[in-house]
């Protein structure tokens, strides 16, 4: 709320730089980074699961 209130007020005085000024810009670049490294970290992790629960299953047998 208080953010969307500021963008607006800063895009009125300074209109080219609003996204850089406000922070926005960096939210956006976040996002992005997150995006890509999320699904990246679970397929790890999923992997990591499997590798784990082989010597497990082979126990059993």
């Amino acid at each position: 709320m208080i953010g969307e209130f500021l963008y607006r007020l800063v895009e009125q005085v300074e209109p080219f730089f609003t996204a850089k000024i406000t922070g926005i810009e960096k939210v956006k670049e976040a996002i992005e980074v997150l995006g890509d490294w999320i699904p990246q970290q679970y397929k790890e992790l999923e992997t990591e699961a499997y590798k784990l629960q082989a010597p497990m299953l082979l126990h059993k047998l």
